[in-house]
């Protein structure tokens, strides 16, 4: 008799199963889950705080490039009334809406951090108390303006604000994207029409 014929058949053991996930491997999921949210929700605040002043910097770029084709008095008057723009975007309208030459150009002062300051003074000197008499410059823009440099600089270095929040940004505020929406269309306006109207959104008392 063949001893081999009395052997069985060798029974492998069940496979373990991974299943259920251990409690480690749960918690371990959630932390990952929740730092990835964490970040998509801080990236979109990153993005959504900054996408006004990428907007006011567009438009400026825009007046500069055309700057030829208009006098210094309403390229001044364009160019303020996108700083006034940016402005209420980040800082309360109670304080900034009043504003008008040099008491403005205080205000955009203070809120540039301290390494800027002196810059932004060069570059603005009287402008802001000049842009508001009329007819002061009559001649077509021929050479670069000193007003242009000043907006670019407080655009790029005062905003956003430092700890600034979503919740104190108007960034659904409909009347002031109105606004800017009139001075994105400004080719189609005369130039004594957009120069009136920036000058009064620019918080000119006249």
């Amino acid at each position: 008799m063949d001893p081999l014929a009395q052997l069985k058949d060798i029974n492998l053991p069940e496979q373990i199963s991974s299943y259920p996930l251990a409690p480690g491997w749960w918690l371990l999921a959630i932390l990952i889950l929740s730092l990835i949210i964490v970040s998509i929700i801080k990236l979109r605040k990153y993005l959504l705080i900054r996408k006004d002043k990428k907007t006011a910097i567009a438009q400026l770029q825009n007046v500069i490039k055309h700057s030829s084709t208009k006098t210094i008095d309403e390229c001044n008057a364009e160019i303020i009334a996108i700083i006034k723009w940016a402005s209420l975007k980040y800082f309360p309208r109670g304080e900034v809406a009043s504003l008008y030459g040099e008491n403005f150009q205080l205000f955009l002062l203070n809120v540039l951090p301290e390494k800027h300051k002196i810059a932004f003074e060069n570059f603005s000197k009287d402008i802001f108390s000049d842009i508001y008499q009329k007819h002061l410059h009559d001649e077509k823009h021929t050479k670069e303006n000193p007003l242009q440099k000043a907006a670019l600089h407080w655009l790029t270095f005062a905003l956003p604000p430092k700890a600034i929040s979503l919740t104190t940004t108007s960034l659904s505020n409909s009347a002031e994207e109105k606004t800017l929406a009139k001075y994105q269309n400004n080719e189609t306006q005369t130039p004594n029409t957009a120069n009136s109207q920036a000058s009064k959104q620019a918080g000119d008392p006249a």
